[in-house]
């Protein structure tokens, strides 16, 4: 073979090998349904500087997503934020709120209203424990705030519209939080978990919430939103030692709103009290029907159990706590 059409040969098989090379590539990069993609920070930029940017990279960690109904593009998430712990005046870890409308492409985030220097603080120096819900036109925020050393505090509700707008915030909170329950000296509100249950379809109708938004541009906005009950169930830890070791008698409560919690029902339902430490409360809903679930730390007594309790009838009569397992 002379060096002419040797050179030939060699640049060939080169350009086949990196075609090859390449064709690979593309399609190892080609993903289809159920394959998993690059992680995404969901902590993204904060376009709003009045929202505190997390200057200094702090961690986020237990958050709580969901997807708008009709739009899967749109998700809002809540997580504890501890982006705070170095703004003066705040100085504590609070809840912050990040969103995205292209599917989890790309986020932007910002703190939750009610924080200490909020022009309408709730009165905690902490916020932890989100929970968040997404109806059409709203998603309802749930947590928990309290103050360190103490036993007071709230359990808190806000309502984030959607409001559809250039700047990427897809959801504009109210300016004002509505308190679900609060605690008091000997009265810890801790593990609150809320669900939605939507009216029958043959009795679904809407309902009219005014809310006064944060962002004062916007005014008061009126929305109309599905009716049905709003459920919130929390522990509280009286801070009375139980029999075991390090125990407390602590109540599995809840409780219903009609009007995504503006407004609660006086009736508040104790699932269980137990002179055991209680967490990871649960709940879920389907037909008429809520199912509450959580752990109880076990002692001498009790072995460590999974409870349970549930309605069948929207919340009227709740069955006393049963172990799961």
């Amino acid at each position: 073979m002379n060096s002419s059409l040797l050179r030939s040969v060699v640049s060939f098989c080169s350009v086949a090998a990196i075609s090859l090379l390449l064709a690979q590539t593309v399609a190892a990069q080609t993903l289809t349904a159920g394959d998993p993609g690059a992680n995404v920070n969901i902590v993204g930029p904060t376009p709003d500087p009045a929202d505190i940017r997390d200057f200094g990279l702090k961690q986020q960690n237990e958050p709580s997503c969901a997807i708008r109904p009709g739009d899967a593009d749109c998700i809002i998430c809540g997580f504890n934020d501890y982006r705070t712990v170095d703004v003066p005046g705040i100085a504590d870890a609070w809840q912050g709120v990040a969103m995205s409308c292209d599917a989890g492409t790309t986020w932007t985030s910002r703190i939750a209203p009610g924080h200490p220097l909020h022009p309408a603080p709730i009165g905690t120096e902490f916020a932890a424990d989100p929970r968040m819900i997404a109806l059409p036109g709203i998603a309802v925020f749930n947590f928990i705030g309290g103050d360190r050393d103490q036993n007071s505090g709230v359990l808190a509700i806000q309502h984030w519209l959607e409001i559809n707008k250039e700047d990427a915030d897809f959801y504009e909170p109210g300016k004002f939080t509505y308190i679900a329950d609060t605690g008091s000296s000997g009265r810890f509100i801790d593990k609150p978990d809320a669900v939605f249950l939507p009216d029958k379809a043959q009795q679904q109708g809407t309902i009219t919430l005014s809310t006064v938004m944060e962002n004062e541009a916007l005014g008061t906005i009126q929305r109309d939103v599905p009716t049905g009950k709003l459920f919130v169930a929390f522990a509280v830890f009286t801070g009375s030692e139980g029999s075991g070791s390090g125990s407390q008698s602590v109540k599995v409560l809840v409780k219903d709103s009609d009007n995504l919690g503006q407004t609660w029902q006086n009736q508040v339902v104790k699932l269980s009290e137990d002179q055991n430490v209680v967490s990871g409360i649960s709940l879920t809903a389907m037909g008429d029907s809520v199912l509450a679930v959580w752990r109880r730390a076990g002692d001498n007594n009790d072995p460590d159990s999974i409870m349970y309790a549930y309605t069948n009838n929207r919340g009227k009569k709740w069955t006393k706590a049963e172990v799961l397992a």
